[in-house]
Order: C-alpha cells, then structure tokens, then sequence
C-alpha cells in the first residue's frame, strides 16, 4: 500500500484538512521522525494536535501498526461500539459520572473512568474511620 508518510504536526494538520476522513475507518503514516514545531516532537504535543483535529471529524483511535520508519496509526468513527456493563472503567465514559452512561468521542470527550459515587463515599467512610482509630488510640 502507498502511504503518504506525514514528517510533522503541521504538514498533518494541512493533510486533514485537504483530505478530510470519510467512511468508517482511515489511516494516518506517521513518520518515526514526527516533529512539531520544527522540533522532534518527543512529548507528543503534535500527536495531540492531530488527535484533536481527528476528533473534530468524530473518529477515535483504533490501533497502530509499525512499520520500517514509520507507524500507520488507525482511526474509526466514534460509536462503533455498544458499550455494556462489562466495559464500565474503560474508555468512553466520564469520570464520576453518575449515571455511567456511554459518551460521544466530539471533541471535547476525553479518555476517562467512572467510578460509582457509592465506592468513593464508602472510602471516604473508611478513610474517616481509620483517621477516628488513630485519634482515640495516639
């Protein structure tokens, strides 16, 4: 396959915005040498810009793939995936949401984790009565 490798955040962005996504699924080429800037982009502040305008068109990640000098990163349109009970602490849900249902990849959405407002008022139960011990015995 003839993959046209992206070399910057800035050359990624101008490629998005040219060749919009379409579909279910595409694929970015990232090259090992990625730089945002002008400068290798080691923290990985150009990957999150592309990531942030990859969302803008509602897809997600789906996986990489490594290849020699570059990476083929995969994108899938948000939603394609029915969420259950079993997936509860995985991506796709916000942390302390109350109603731990399922939310859109816009944007905005981020990669977060529910945790029951009844697990974390029994541990500040549990927390406040171990503190209670300790001040009766020292």
């Amino acid at each position: 396959m003839g993959h046209t490798i992206i070399h910057s955040a800035e050359e990624g962005v101008r490629h998005l915005e040219t060749h919009p996504p379409a579909g279910d699924s595409f694929e970015l080429a990232i090259s090992d040498s990625f730089t945002f800037a002008g400068q290798g982009d080691t923290m990985g502040a150009g990957m999150a810009i592309l990531l942030d305008k990859i969302l803008d068109f509602e897809y997600e990640p789906d996986g990489f793939e490594e290849m020699d000098g570059f990476k083929i990163y995969r994108y899938r349109k948000c939603g394609h995936r029915e969420y259950t009970e079993a997936d509860r602490g995985e991506k796709g849900f916000r942390f302390l949401d109350l109603s731990a249902t399922p939310v859109s990849c816009g944007p905005a959405d981020e990669e977060t984790t529910v945790i029951p407002l009844g697990w974390i008022l029994l541990w500040i139960l549990v927390i406040g009565l171990i503190g209670l011990l300790l001040w009766i015995i020292l």
